[in-house]
């Protein structure tokens, strides 16, 4: 283990910054510095300055097999240790503050502690029977890969966290980046007319009460249901900080729709919604209190004026709680693997006035897609 006596005697002294104790200075502490995580008996943080090149370093005491301190907040990683293994457990809030973070084994580190590289790409430190240093940075986190087993078998727990193994150096990911939403909405039927179609009209007032709907709900997604022409799903991004791409996939009108956070995994799906990161900080900017999406699927709805046949006799309509437009990435709707008779084109009507008025976007050789 850590000589941490040693350790703490080396940086006393005006530079040192003295030992902090809340979130707040946690933050402070992780913001714009070089993090250096070191496994110990007790589980705390300390500010120092490097005063040879006059960099800011955050350094982190994780008590093995422990919750977090909870006046720390998600924020604190956590160290597991079984049958002779080490994990390291981040959140994601941690690893939107940590540009590189370096791992601390063994004895004798102090004179490689500060020690700054550009990247971790080739870091590799290793002293036999003394130090070993382990350096990981956003990229490796961007990188790493869902792995369901390690994390049922983790004793510890943050959600959405990310898992390093520090003797494989393997990096893993707790986050499904394919899954269901949290809840279930059921809301009032939408009555087909005399002619067993839904109407158009009804449809689009469906999707103005969606902003509504997000504001009600508890958790962050939830499958949304009206009958069984018309369901659906609502994602909220409530913090501007942590506004992402998402996209949505489902196999057929009668499969589940699932929130897909990675575009590797669409190629499963036969149709796929895909929103931008921008579109979200477009609605923040127009004042939406709650930033969401809304995706719902109808089926069977009644025809335009041009009686125009309907692919798969399916219409998307996709909510933000305000009209979006000029996005530099586009949202984008695919469908592939999809048997149709004639010519393909999209259409998009904005939910006002006629339903006769389309926009017409274009075709796409490996699918149907239309950007909106």
């Amino acid at each position: 283990m850590y000589k941490t006596a040693d350790f703490a005697a080396s940086i006393n002294g005006p530079s040192a910054g003295g030992r902090i104790d809340t979130a707040q200075d946690l933050r402070r502490c992780l913001k714009n510095t070089t993090h250096f995580v070191i496994a110990d008996n007790f589980s705390g943080f300390i500010s120092t300055e490097n005063q040879w090149n006059g960099t800011h370093n955050c350094i982190l005491f994780l008590k093995n097999n422990t919750e977090r301190p909870e006046k720390f907040g998600n924020i604190f990683p956590q160290m597991e240790e079984s049958n002779g293994y080490r994990m390291l457990h981040v959140s994601k809030e941690y690893t939107q503050l940590a540009e590189r973070l370096y791992v601390l084994e063994g004895k004798q580190c102090i004179s490689t502690l500060f020690v700054h590289h550009e990247s971790c790409e080739n870091f590799n430190f290793s002293m036999p029977d003394s130090c070993r240093i382990k350096c990981v940075d956003k990229v490796r986190f961007q990188q790493s890969i869902y792995n369901e087993t390690i994390c049922k078998q983790s004793v510890l727990w943050v959600k959405g966290e990310y898992i390093i193994d520090i003797e494989s150096d393997g990096c893993f990911t707790c986050n499904n980046p394919v899954k269901l939403p949290e809840d279930n909405i059921k809301l009032d039927s939408i009555l087909p007319n005399e002619g067993g179609k839904l109407d158009a009209s009804e449809a689009a007032d469906v999707m103005n009460k969606m902003a509504d709907l997000a504001a009600s709900i508890n958790g962050s997604s939830a499958a949304v249901t009206l009958g069984e022409e018309a369901s659906g799903i609502l994602v909220r991004q409530a913090d501007p900080k942590d506004f992402y791409e998402i996209s949505f996939g489902y196999g057929s009108q009668k499969d589940n729709i699932y929130i897909v956070e990675n575009q590797d995994n669409l190629s499963k799906f036969s149709r796929s919604v895909t929103l931008p990161k921008e579109a979200f900080e477009k609605t923040a900017s127009l004042n939406v209190s709650v930033p969401f999406v809304a995706v719902l699927r109808f089926i069977n709805l009644a025809s335009d004026e041009k009686n125009s046949n309907l692919l798969g006799n399916e219409v998307i309509a996709v909510e933000m709680g305000t009209a979006i437009s000029n996005l530099t990435d586009k949202i984008t709707l695919n469908y592939k693997m999809v048997d149709y008779d004639g010519m393909l084109s999209c259409h998009s009507w904005n939910g006002v006035g006629n339903y006769n008025i389309f926009f017409i976007s274009e075709n796409n050789q490996s699918g149907l897609m239309t950007d909106v």
